[in-house]
């Protein structure tokens, strides 16, 4: 595959870790919580090949490449956090 089709498989593979990880972070009580953390385990199953294959690239086989990604996601929320009003 070409870097422009890449890409968008990178940043989806993050993104569903991420978002796994966060919900159980949270320990979703609410039913709709609970169900998008149950969508969101289906799908990252579903994606565990297309992350397999990432993996297993060189130059991201043995690195940190997603976890430096998450890390930065991080940072940009931490430095411009504010609060969210309900």
């Amino acid at each position: 595959m070409s870097k422009k089709k890449d890409i968008p498989n990178h940043k989806l593979a993050v993104l569903i870790s991420m978002l796994v990880n966060q919900l159980d972070e949270l320990k979703p009580t609410s039913k709709e919580a609970i169900e998008i953390h149950d969508k969101a385990k289906e799908l990252e199953v579903l994606l565990e090949p297309v992350l397999d294959n990432l993996y297993n690239l060189k130059g991201i086989s043995g690195s940190v490449y997603f976890q430096e990604l998450e890390n930065k996601v991080d940072t940009v929320i931490r430095k411009n956090y504010q609060k969210i009003e309900q």
